[in-house]
């Protein structure tokens, strides 16, 4: 088992962060933390992809290369600010090859917020 990181600071981008696989086998898991440090605005968002694809293609049907996505809001209160800070983890059994390149895409609003990709592939 091989575990590949990914770490960028979120913004409203493709490409944020990628990784080359190194042998050819299978992403057996995804484990995701995200952090917003500073949210000051009600109804903040982000949307991050990992895909074999370096575009987004967060809210497209039929898409390709989107291996996992997932969503987080910010509500900020009367008071004005707040943190939110999220883990998860999927299992799944998805083909990667030698070389193939993973990207962290993303469609956010969020200020002040990172997301770590942890991807565990059985080689």
């Amino acid at each position: 088992m091989r575990t590949y990181k990914l770490y960028a600071t979120l913004s409203n981008a493709d490409n944020l962060a990628n990784v080359t696989i190194q042998r050819t086998g299978r992403i057996r898991s995804i484990r995701w933390r995200v952090d917003c440090r500073t949210c000051k605005t009600d109804g903040q968002t982000a949307t991050v992809e990992l895909s074999t694809i370096p575009s987004t293609n967060i809210g497209t049907s039929d898409s390709r290369g989107d291996i996992d996505e997932f969503k987080v809001n910010a509500n900020v209160g009367a008071a004005g600010s707040t943190l939110v800070s999220m883990c998860s983890q999927v299992m799944m059994d998805f083909p990667v090859g030698v070389g193939e390149r993973l990207y962290i895409n993303s469609n956010s609003t969020l200020t002040a917020a990172y997301v770590t990709c942890y991807v565990d592939v059985a080689e």
